[in-house]
């Protein structure tokens, strides 16, 4: 990160602002230091990742979900390619369909949230100048260094982060762009990171928060009570998803102050390029966007 973009961060447990000391600066980019306040709080910036976990937020879904990407982080690549390929996709075509919803321009602020290893990072800021910025969250540091390594050459103004999207470190009204593709399933409060979502969008902003979703059942499910990995992945698709979005999705996303336009992109598509970008014929993708 640069020292400049020390205004966009606050403390994901205080909500205080935070004062910034720098151990290392290479061309201008902060690689060792720590965001700090008064109330004793710190977070550590290390080979140029900034790490904004609070601890006592590691529990659950979320503790499971570091766990897991800490065992899986060094072959994911390998392994995600592999998926798209058993379903004769391309992942740089489907994940170049997914970024183009943004329809970004090249001077936007953008935040992605559960940015993983950075491969839809590396296609957002080919479509930024310097005049933009790119700022992306994931749960796991693991993963973050993966995505830290693959993006540090790019010019772009960037900030890598580790945190939780239920407490952002980012202060109001930061961002023109948040992408959030296929993570609120993941989380288990997702009302409160989609109201963290609303809160550091700007004004004007806009986003696109893609989930898997049965558009045949009116009302999301859940159910914790059912903790065997194997019938979770049965009812849910995976074992680590909290939900099955119903139709009401969209209605939550609204009450917590987002307009939403539910595009049925498919319309525009050929059956081949449906299926090669893995939509289901009639797939509803939320575009969300924050009111002036």
């Amino acid at each position: 990160m640069k020292k400049e973009n020390k205004h966009i961060f606050r403390s994901p447990k205080s909500l205080e602002n935070l004062d910034l000391k720098i151990n290392n600066e290479i061309n201008g980019e902060v690689i060792d230091g720590v965001f700090y306040n008064k109330n004793g709080e710190s977070y550590i910036i290390k080979d140029g990742i900034i790490d904004f976990t609070v601890k006592e937020e590691i529990k659950g879904i979320a503790k499971i979900a570091r766990d897991q990407y800490k065992i899986q982080s060094k072959t994911y690549d390998k392994n995600v390619d592999i998926t798209f390929e058993l379903y004769n996709e391309k992942s740089e075509e489907t994940r170049n369909f997914m970024v183009n919803l943004l329809n970004l321009s090249p001077e936007n602020d953008v935040l992605e949230i559960s940015s993983g290893t950075g491969l839809d990072s590396e296609i957002i800021i080919s479509q930024l100048s310097e005049e933009g910025s790119f700022t992306s969250i994931d749960i796991s540091p693991d993963m973050v260094k993966i995505a830290y390594n693959r993006l540090k050459n790019s010019k772009i103004n960037k900030n890598i982060t580790v945190g939780n999207a239920c407490s952002l470190p980012f202060n109001d009204n930061s961002f023109d762009i948040v992408f959030c593709n296929h993570v609120l399933e993941h989380i288990q409060d997702d009302t409160k990171a989609m109201k963290e979502l609303y809160r550091v969008m700007k004004k004007g902003g806009m986003g696109v928060f893609q989930i898997p979703q049965d558009l045949n059942r009116e009302s999301t499910f859940e159910d914790n009570s059912i903790t065997d990995r194997k019938e979770r992945a049965k009812i849910f698709g995976q074992y680590d998803h909290v939900r099955i979005y119903g139709r009401d999705y969209f209605d939550t996303l609204r009450s917590v102050g987002f307009k939403v336009d539910e595009v049925d992109y498919t319309a525009t598509l050929s059956d081949q390029e449906i299926d090669r970008y893995r939509l289901a014929k009639g797939e509803i993708i939320p575009v969300v966007y924050k009111p002036i």
